[in-house]
């Protein structure tokens, strides 16, 4: 995982906008445990999960609160997640919301570098498992104002 000059969030966790979070993993249990780890440690979140590339471009075409946070697997049916890149950078999504991007995937990192490394907006990778323990380790270091429910 590379952490870039993304903009770290630090308001207090009072004053926070609602951390928008979406997933696209075609594993709905583990969806569902995203979304429960999630709701613990986040004081104000919406949660938005997707198990096709499509139906999240379809979220993404219709919401008019863009996320905060994109975790998108990169095994998906019909549509893998490199295609989902293609489609976002496509559609010009890259470059109208400043979104922090995480790829997930089984493979090593080193097997999806190189061709990862043409979406510059993807801030990195992640190995699978994502635990929720790494899920929100990853978030606390981008979003530190919902550290501090987590330290409760």
């Amino acid at each position: 995982m590379r952490f870039s000059k993304f903009r770290r969030h630090t308001q207090a966790p009072e004053s926070m906008d609602p951390l928008h979070v979406l997933v696209i993993d075609d594993d709905e249990v583990m969806n569902f445990l995203f979304g429960r780890a999630i709701s613990s440690f986040a004081l104000n979140c919406k949660f938005h999960c997707f198990t096709t590339g499509e139906a999240g471009l379809a979220y993404l075409g219709e919401t008019d609160r863009f996320p905060d946070v994109i975790l998108l697997d990169y095994q998906l049916p019909k549509m893998d997640g490199f295609d989902f890149l293609l489609e976002y950078e496509k559609r010009g999504y890259h470059q109208a919301h400043q979104i922090l991007f995480f790829m997930l995937s089984s493979f090593s990192r080193k097997e999806l570098a190189e061709p990862l490394s043409t979406f510059e907006f993807v801030e990195g990778f992640i190995e699978k498992p994502l635990t929720p323990i790494k899920l929100q380790e990853l978030l606390v270091n981008y979003f530190p104002a919902i550290k501090k429910k987590v330290e409760r």
